[in-house]
């Protein structure tokens, strides 16, 4: 594998500008450069620690997974949000966002020219036998992020438009997948991409499903059912995270939603039939990550 980390690439020495030492510049830089070998090296890591977990204290697995999520973790987005996060019109500087995400790292948003947007290969399909498709639908988003993964070709790397951005995020959402945006610490401590998750290839969800790793949060909504509801079951079938429930035993069969298992995706919304269920804004989770409210000159 062929690589130089002392190119002259403009986008290289701007992510040194964002980062605050060298070795955050050069973890962002592999990183950014080799994500699935990241990802793999970590995914292997948390397996083998899994494993020996009987002789391991508890102090050390909890350790290394707060390590995890305190460094590179995710937020759930509904539909509208991912949208917004497209299709920003100016620059976006929200820093310290405690009231948006549950971590005291890689909670910012500055998206600097946030039109600059570039769609890249999954790292996490690239790393599963037989992935779903298409491969092409992560979104990175604004300078000097877009820029860097476009100037070294990293996974297939395209620029799109806004429009384009949007549409992708559209159809991502009809194939039952769902949005997350994605921070890391060595990045700048900001958001940086957004992913469109299916739940057997997506290395985040897995370890937040798999491992119990704390390393994605709710979108700060809650789905819930209405009177219209017909139990056809669709909605559980959508759910990644085991949060909708049939009870047909009772003489009226109901659906119900585990309201600390809901992460407010939406998926369930989009496959009721009936129109039946809608998110609501829930005051136990994390505040909604809504920038264009947050940030109210950004609204069109």
């Amino acid at each position: 594998m062929h690589w130089n980390l002392w190119d002259p690439k403009s986008s290289t020495k701007e992510l040194a500008k964002i980062n605050k030492n060298f070795l955050k510049f050069l973890h962002g830089y592999l990183y950014l450069r080799f994500t699935p070998e990241y990802i793999d090296f970590l995914d292997k890591t948390k397996k083998r620690l899994t494993k020996l977990k009987g002789g391991l204290p508890q102090s050390v697995d909890e350790m290394t997974s707060r390590w995890y999520s305190r460094s590179h973790h995710s937020k759930v987005l509904t539909a509208p949000q991912a949208k917004d996060l497209v299709t920003l019109e100016e620059e976006v500087h929200l820093h310290q966002l405690e009231q948006v995400l549950p971590f005291d790292k890689a909670i910012n948003i500055v998206l600097t020219n946030p039109d600059q947007i570039a769609v890249t290969d999954c790292p996490c399909r690239e790393l599963v036998a037989n992935p779903c498709g298409p491969l092409d639908v992560c979104l990175v988003v604004g300078e000097p992020l877009a820029s860097f993964v476009l100037d070294h070709k990293v996974r297939n790397a395209r620029k799109i438009s806004q429009d384009e951005a949007a549409n992708l995020l559209e159809r991502e959402r009809e194939r039952g997948r769902i949005h997350t945006a994605w921070f890391k610490d060595a990045l700048g401590e900001r958001f940086y991409a957004i992913c469109n998750c299916c739940r057997c290839c997506c290395a985040g969800l897995k370890a937040y499903l798999d491992y119990d790793v704390k390393m994605v949060v709710s979108s700060g909504y809650t789905a819930e059912i209405n009177d219209d509801c017909d139990v056809c079951g669709r909605c559980q079938e959508a759910c990644f995270f085991g949060a909708v429930r049939l009870d047909q035993e009772l003489k009226r069969p109901k659906v119900t939603v585990e309201r600390d298992m809901c992460m407010g995706c939406g998926l369930c919304l989009d496959a009721c039939p009936q129109g039946a269920i809608s998110l609501k804004l829930d005051p136990n989770k994390p505040k909604p990550l809504e920038v264009k409210k947050t940030h109210p000159k950004t609204s069109s």
